[in-house]
């Protein structure tokens, strides 16, 4: 819940003496570093402290309704079985991706979480890593998300991006620029793979 934990994460500053309506417009990650930087050093270092444990421990809250998009394993099994490298990479915290990893019915060829680099998406850094460790250019790599950060970083990493509209409204991407769009996964595994698999 992405509402809530941002809301959380703006009640927190203010708690802290950082003024939450000079935040609100950004990501929750963006958020905590941006509200730590105007504040000093030592309050800094507590509110990140604080901050990074109360995002995580919603994060491990919400395992408790996660479950993979439909669709998910069969775009990775017909993935694998064309020998194609897989790679994830999220802005949750490395203990409750392991735990969505390990839903996975097959295995990804490398997951970075945010404890794993040092900017995030939609900063390109987070998908240059990835495709660092599979060992593909971002030319021939395909970014597939469902948040207009994921087209964002990759557009900005030089990847081709999907865009999933879970039931947004068509235009939800075109601002992004994704190079396509589908309603869900499924429908990217008929264009994948085509109808019939």
């Amino acid at each position: 819940d992405f509402t809530l934990m941002k809301r959380r994460t703006l009640e927190l500053c203010a708690r802290h003496g950082a003024d939450p309506d000079l935040l609100a417009d950004r990501d929750i990650l963006s958020i905590i570093e941006d509200a730590a930087g105007m504040m000093l050093r030592p309050q800094a270092e507590d509110f990140r402290r604080v901050a990074w444990e109360m995002l995580e421990e919603m994060e491990m809250q919400s395992l408790a309704r996660a479950r993979l998009m439909d669709g998910c394993g069969e775009l990775l099994q017909g993935l694998q079985q064309r020998n194609i490298r897989t790679g994830i990479v999220t802005r949750n915290c490395r203990r409750a991706a392991s735990v969505l990893i390990g839903m996975l019915p097959v295995k990804v060829d490398v997951w970075l979480a945010r404890e794993d680099v040092s900017r995030t998406k939609p900063d390109p850094l987070h998908l240059h890593e990835a495709l660092k460790v599979l060992g593909v250019r971002p030319e021939k790599a395909l970014k597939v998300g469902d948040h207009l950060m994921d087209i964002r970083a990759g557009r900005q990493a030089g990847c081709r991006t999907v865009g999933l509209l879970g039931g947004r409204e068509p235009g939800y991407y075109d601002d992004a620029g994704a190079d396509a769009v589908f309603p869900d996964l499924r429908s990217l595994c008929d264009a994948l793979f085509g109808p019939d698999r």
